[in-house]
């Protein structure tokens, strides 16, 4: 899309909490336009060893359309907890940075891009290489800057 917009209303969203071994998928509904602000979203792995690579998409619907792409580099093991947030900017981030953690949880901090509008039918959806089937994620939270379409 193009074209200037004027500031959009704000709103703190939680999706959709997916069954065990399902990826996030969430839809800009019809009649809105979203422009991302941040994404999060917490993923549990199971006792499997595997080393799980999350991957968000953002596309129009249709594996053709894909819009951005964001990888999570850093493999996410059996038996953990971590919170991948994505957030606007493009701040170059050191490897101490990229992650923080308290006894319970490992926060990943990943760049998102400052122009990403979505129409009323894009998605924002993960993908996570060697998914098991005991890893779940929990609905996501993200905020949008958000238009509704007259």
């Amino acid at each position: 899309m193009t074209g200037t917009f004027s500031q959009g209303r704000l709103a703190t969203i939680t999706g959709t909490n997916p069954a065990a071994n399902t990826e996030v998928t969430e839809t800009v509904p019809t009649g809105e336009r979203w422009k991302i602000r941040a994404f999060s979203v917490v993923l549990v792995t199971d006792a499997n060893a595997a080393n799980r690579t999350v991957n968000l998409f953002i596309d129009n619907g249709a594996v053709t359309g894909r819009k951005r792409i964001y990888t999570d580099a850093t493999a996410q093991t059996a038996t953990t907890t971590r919170t991948h947030a994505w957030l606007r900017g493009n701040e170059a981030y050191d490897v101490a940075s990229d992650s923080v953690s308290d006894t319970q949880t490992v926060l990943v901090k990943l760049c998102l891009d400052d122009d990403i509008i979505l129409e009323a039918g894009d998605r924002i959806r993960t993908t996570t290489a060697s998914i098991q089937a005991g890893d779940d994620y929990a609905a996501p939270i993200f905020e949008v800057e958000q238009w509704q379409d007259r």
